[in-house]
């Protein structure tokens, strides 16, 4: 009877290969990591986008002379539309200001949402809008 050698995987196969595959499942869950905090920014983005719409609605509603539309800025925007409870505001500390500047054609509104990432990193969204003069 002849001996029969087995075929097998070494040791040092196995290693590398696990080794291949961890590599492969830390990339992956890195950009999973990072997909999920551009996701978490671009759901804060939409809520301060949608909460500049409010604001800047409603001023473009409001009557050319009005106290609202003196030209300045920035003034708080809470006194048109308090900011409702929501992480953008209770987490990140949001605040909201909105600016009036004279044009040719009438006055320019530019409304504005700031807040500070997790990380620290500053960002804000703006809307314009515009009055013609009547």
């Amino acid at each position: 009877m002849g001996i029969h050698k087995l075929k097998a995987f070494t040791i040092l196969e196995v290693i590398v290969a696990v080794s291949i595959v961890a590599v492969g499942v830390l990339a992956l869950s890195a950009g999973f990591i990072y997909v999920k905090n551009r996701n978490e920014t671009t759901h804060r983005r939409l809520q301060a986008q949608s909460f500049d719409r409010e604001i800047l609605e409603t001023l473009l509603i409001t009557p050319y002379d009005d106290a609202l539309l003196n030209v300045g800025g920035p003034y708080s925007a809470e006194s048109i539309s308090p900011l409702p409870s929501c992480d953008l505001k209770d987490i990140f500390g949001a605040s909201r200001s909105y600016t009036v500047e004279q044009i040719t054609e009438g006055k320019k509104i530019t409304v504005t949402t700031g807040w500070t990432e997790s990380n620290g990193r500053a960002e804000q969204e703006q809307l314009f809008g515009l009055v013609i003069q009547p």
